[in-house]
């Protein structure tokens, strides 16, 4: 099946990039949201093709996105050497790029869920004065391995890989982890335990490297995403709290 697509979507500001007060806590690398940001406004295109086979399916799609007023972080250093980090509107982004949907189920009691995207990202400037132009190539991947252990149980093992990613004074670093986690429907079906360990090898973290005229600066984030969870939860059947109930395990 062939599928053509178009939208055009507003992505507004989330509360901590528009929030003004001063983050002081790294007192040499200072942060600020920014309660003057616009929008920004995305038109999209994309061309998809499905095509199923005996023991599952692959999805194929192109697209193309023009974003205008791209919220991206921006960081100045000051004579005392003091980084000031506030996010602001830029020009134009142009994102061009490939996504694959793979699913397979090799035996029973194993199915393979595969998404891979790669595109190239493109950021101009509008204003001259700043002469910030950024061309990069972006991957993204996810592998998602369901195995059913036994009737009603399920064990899940999620793979997340994104390679870095462009922004106007450099590039946000790769990020990589692997959750685990097992589900088991009980009460005929109503309710559900369910046990997952997030981030298990403790790779997530953050952080991005950035040059100017006058400064070059690496920053890596370590947070606590390593965690473990036992989860108990019943539904009434509604449509929209099984579907809340199937969705897969993250770390968010």
């Amino acid at each position: 099946m062939l599928k053509l697509s178009y939208s055009r979507r507003i992505n507004r500001p989330s509360l901590g990039r528009y929030n003004p007060f001063t983050d002081i806590t790294d007192s040499l690398n200072i942060y600020s949201g920014n309660p003057n940001l616009q929008p920004e406004l995305a038109n999209s295109v994309e061309l998809s093709y499905n095509h199923s086979f005996k023991k599952g399916s692959v999805t194929t799609s192109t697209f193309y996105r023009q974003t205008s007023n791209i919220i991206l972080p921006y960081t100045v250093v000051d004579s005392n050497g003091v980084g000031f980090t506030q996010p602001q509107n830029f020009g134009n982004a142009s994102t061009y790029g490939l996504e694959a949907i793979f699913t397979y189920n090799p035996f029973k009691f194993w199915s393979i869920n595969l998404n891979v995207s790669g595109y190239e990202l493109r950021i101009e400037e509008t204003d001259p004065t700043l002469n910030i132009q950024q061309n990069q190539f972006t991957g993204y991947a996810k592998l998602i391995n369901n195995f059913h252990v036994w009737k009603n149980g399920k064990l899940q093992i999620t793979g997340n890989y994104t390679s870095p990613i462009a922004i106007p004074q450099g590039e946000q670093n790769e990020v990589y982890f692997i959750d685990l986690g097992f589900q088991q429907r009980i009460m005929k079906g109503q309710g559900r335990i369910a046990f997952t360990v997030t981030d298990i090898f403790d790779t997530q973290q953050s952080g991005y490297r950035i040059s100017d005229t006058n400064f070059q600066f690496d920053r890596t984030r370590k947070v606590d995403t390593r965690a473990v969870m036992l989860i108990f939860a019943y539904t009434f059947r509604s449509e929209f709290k099984e579907k809340l109930l199937e969705n897969k395990f993250k770390n968010e």
